[in-house]
């Protein structure tokens, strides 16, 4: 079973590690700025035109994109292979999900060219230039902790998915993972739906057995044998 801790605890790590970058590339294009390398502020800004500040941000994010990529093989370690899956497809949804988070990482490139000319420009601290960037979607904090918990959650289950394509049809499978007051009302309405076949889950509407109940959603689909049916897994995933 996927150890939800582990994703939180890890999705911490990582939007730490990318605060602190943002720390550091702000704080040397301000050095930057006031060096004697340029003779004026036209010097400087014609710099910043022509800088690849994409390519700089992913060179600086190796350590971060290695966190990233070993939460998945930690996830794989931890889940419960119940069905045939390929090591091809494993591979093609890790590096999907790898890339995707690699492309969102090097997105930040023109929000830092924008707000740190504006900063240089205005005379804004390195701390003003800082909280300019938070303050754009899903760069602060809290916001790169939901997306990386999001992403790892999607590609759970996106794994969860193909074996549940490849289990018998009269197979079932029942939502699990954290029950507390942060649960959505659909996320309690489907752990409360018990057992399922994928048909029946499907049947429901909605993109659940990917999504599950959304946005930065705790819970995943496990396969459940007959026996198994009155067990409680309330707090299986929690």
């Amino acid at each position: 079973m996927v150890d939800q801790n582990y994703i939180d605890l890890i999705s911490e790590r990582i939007a730490s590690q990318t605060q602190v970058l943002q720390a550091e590339i702000v704080r040397d294009m301000r050095k930057l700025s006031k060096s004697r390398r340029f003779q004026s502020i036209d010097d400087f800004l014609i710099a910043m035109e022509q800088l690849d500040m994409e390519q700089l941000v992913l060179i600086k994010s190796r350590n971060i994109m290695l966190n990233y990529e070993s939460a998945h093989i930690q996830i794989l370690k931890d889940m419960d292979l119940f069905a045939d899956i390929t090591e091809e497809t494993l591979r093609a949804l890790t590096n999907f999900s790898t890339s995707s988070f690699s492309d969102h990482l090097g997105s930040m490139g023109g929000i830092f060219k924008k707000e740190i000319v504006k900063g240089v420009l205005g005379g804004a601290t390195e701390k003003g230039i800082l909280q300019a960037i938070q303050q754009q979607a899903g760069l602060s904090n809290p916001q790169m902790r939901t997306l990386i918990n999001t992403s790892l959650n999607d590609y759970t289950r996106s794994v969860g998915k193909i074996m549940i394509d490849n289990s018998k049809v009269n197979r079932r499978f029942r939502y699990v993972g954290a029950i507390d007051d942060k649960t959505r009302p659909i996320c309690l309405k489907l752990w409360e739906r018990g057992a399922m076949t994928k048909k029946e889950i499907e049947s429901l509407g909605g993109n659940y057995l990917i999504e599950g109940g959304g946005f930065n959603c705790r819970h995943v689909w496990v396969a459940i044998d007959v026996e198994d049916k009155s067990k409680d897994f309330r707090t299986a995933n929690a």
